[in-house]
């Protein structure tokens, strides 16, 4: 990952931001991401995770929640 972002885990919980239609669309799951400059987790849609950056130290955006298991 990029911007010294290192992926925790791929939970399989539906982001916020994903609609159910229209159908073809790829559905986007929340990963927990780690910041190796500050160590601060947050939650990113799989999709951006590759782009993300910090959003405590990094003036990225904000994280999403997620369940913790």
């Amino acid at each position: 990952m990029s911007n010294c972002q290192k992926l925790v885990c791929k939970t399989h919980e539906l982001s916020p931001q994903y609609h159910p239609r229209p159908e073809h669309l790829p559905k986007v799951y929340i990963w927990v991401m780690q910041c190796g400059h500050c160590g601060h987790k947050y939650g990113a849609n799989n999709c951006d995770a590759a782009r993300r950056k910090c959003p405590k130290c990094q003036k990225g955006a904000p994280g999403l929640e997620w369940k913790a298991s």
